[in-house]
C-alpha cells in the first residue's frame, strides 16, 4: 500500500494515494513509515494541522526518528509555532547531531527571535561537521557584519569565497562589509 501510494501520488491521483496510504496505516500500525507518507501528502495538500497529528503518530511508532522530529518541526514553523518547532529541530539535531539543514533552520530561527549568539552557534556546529559550507559562512558573515564586527564578517565572506569564488552572496556581503568599514576602494575591486 505504501508504493501504491507513492505511485499514485507520482501520477496526480491525490485521492488514490490518500486511500492507500491510510490503508498502509491501518495495515501497518507498527510501521512508523506509512504515518509520515500520509504525513507528507497532508502538507502538500496544505492541511498541517492533520499532518501533525500523523507526524505525531509516527513518533509514537518510533520516537527517534530524526527526520519525523525534522518533519513535525516544519510542520510548527507552518503553522507559526516556534515552541514547538525548536523543541522538534533540537530533538531532530540530537538523534542526528552532523544534520547541517536543520542547523541552517535552527540558526535563522534563533536569529529571527534575536539571539544571535544561538544563531552563531548553531552556524559554527554547521561547519563542524562540513567545514566547506559556504552558507554556514556567509549567514555567519551576515551576523557578524549585523552586530558591526565587520573584520570578523570579512573573514568569513573570504572563507566562503575560497570554497565558491563564484558564490553573488558571498561577493556582495563582502563588498558591503568592506564599504561599512570604510574600505570604500576594496568593495569596488
Amino acid at each position: 500500500w505504501t508504493n501504491l501510494g507513492a505511485l499514485q501520488e507520482n501520477l496526480g491521483d491525490i485521492k488514490g494515494a490518500s486511500e492507500s496510504h491510510l490503508s498502509a496505516v491501518r495495515l501497518e500500525p507498527k510501521s512508523y513509515i506509512p504515518y509520515n507518507n500520509l504525513a507528507n501528502l497532508l502538507v502538500r495538500q496544505g492541511k498541517i494541522q492533520k499532518a501533525i497529528e500523523f507526524y505525531q503518530q509516527s513518533l509514537l511508532v518510533e520516537p527517534s526518528c530524526a527526520m519525523t522530529h525534522y518533519l513535525l518541526g516544519n510542520s510548527y514553523r507552518r503553522m507559526g509555532d516556534k515552541k514547538q518547532t525548536f523543541v522538534h529541530w533540537n530533538k531532530a539535531i540530537a538523534l542526528e547531531p552532523g544534520w547541517e539543514e536543520v542547523r541552517h533552520k535552527l540558526a535563522d530561527l534563533y536569529e529571527e527571535i534575536g539571539d544571535s549568539n544561538e544563531a552563531i552557534r548553531q552556524l559554527q556546529m554547521a561547519l563542524t561537521s562540513a567545514s566547506e559550507n559556504t552558507v554556514a559562512l556567509i549567514n555567519l558573515g551576515v551576523i557578524h557584519k549585523e552586530r558591526g564586527k565587520t573584520a570578523k564578517a570579512i573573514e568569513y565572506f573570504e572563507r566562503a569565497l575560497k570554497i565558491d569564488s563564484r558564490s553573488y552572496d558571498a561577493l556582495y556581503n563582502l563588498g558591503t562589509a568592506y564599504e561599512q568599514d570604510g574600505l570604500t576602494q576594496k568593495a569596488m575591486e
